[in-house]
């Protein structure tokens, strides 16, 4: 497990960085819905 977690090929550092940019817009959008859900909850 160890080694599985150390070793990282290129392309998967290519693909993390493709996924950090598209999830960048998703994490804003979680983060609005969660915010919209805690302040319902509160009120």
């Amino acid at each position: 497990m160890k080694n599985f977690s150390l070793e990282k090929p290129p392309r998967s550092k290519r693909m993390m960085r493709f996924f950090y940019k598209h999830n960048l817009y998703l994490f804003f959008f979680i983060l609005i819905v969660e915010t919209l859900h805690f302040i319902k909850v509160l009120l």
